[in-house]
């Protein structure tokens, strides 16, 4: 089930793992807050299709690779919190 009417989502500190599915791509978030998880892998380019976003928190995590270009096509996004555990 997705949570098509969630518009602010606070996941942060939650002890997250693994990656973030691709069917959050589909959501209407504008608030989305995922720091201080364990979270890995590349960027998820599925956050880079949630095009009503104007706020994204996705630091303290164990993401890896560089921001990809399509975090242009977030046209609203006025705050971005991206900075990466390394170990």
């Amino acid at each position: 089930m997705l949570l098509t009417f969630v518009y602010s989502w606070d996941l942060s500190r939650n002890y997250l793992r693994g990656t973030i599915p691709p069917e959050w791509a589909t959501m209407r978030l504008s608030n989305l807050s995922l720091m201080g998880n364990r979270l890995s892998g590349r960027f998820p380019t599925a956050l880079t299709k949630i095009a009503t976003l104007l706020y994204l928190s996705i630091e303290g995590n164990r993401f890896s690779g560089p921001i990809p270009k399509e975090i242009s096509n977030l046209k609203n996004l006025d705050k971005l919190y991206y900075f990466f555990l390394t170990l």
